[in-house]
């Protein structure tokens, strides 16, 4: 399978518009079953979609309890190769997140493994961090 920058995109795109909407079924179906999400803002790293899962909805909760939403906007992806031995690209990507009340909550950094599984685009491996780090 031959990636293009607009595979990636959309595969980022439908992940931001899933999270932001509550739609965890199909957040977990943008990450292989065994993805590592390491978030250097928080200290987690999470392994497998179900605990990438449960932590998107644990910190869905807070927010709601709250009322805060947030809104994600990935930007300024680049494309590179890759020494991950499954992965078929890795992307950078800013995201700004949005949030109700004050305005911006965070810019951070996005570095993903992204590979080829059942036909479709998934995050393998993401590690997140501030932009100014």
């Amino acid at each position: 399978m031959r990636v293009l920058p607009v595979m990636v995109k959309d595969t980022l795109a439908r992940q931001c518009h899933a999270i932001d909407d509550g739609r965890f079924d199909s957040y977990a179906d943008t990450f292989t079953s065994d993805a590592v999400f390491d978030n250097r803002l928080t200290g987690e790293v999470m392994i497998g979609r179900a605990a990438i899962v449960h932590s998107a909805r644990v910190h869905r909760a807070n927010r709601d309890d709250q009322g805060v939403w947030i809104r994600h906007y990935m930007f300024g992806t680049r494309l590179g190769d890759s020494t991950h031995q499954r992965a078929v690209s890795r992307a950078v990507s800013t995201t700004l997140i949005l949030r109700s009340g004050p305005g911006l909550l965070a810019t951070v950094q996005c570095e993903d493994d992204l590979v080829e599984d059942s036909g479709v685009l998934r995050v393998a491996y993401r590690t997140v961090r501030p932009c100014w780090s």
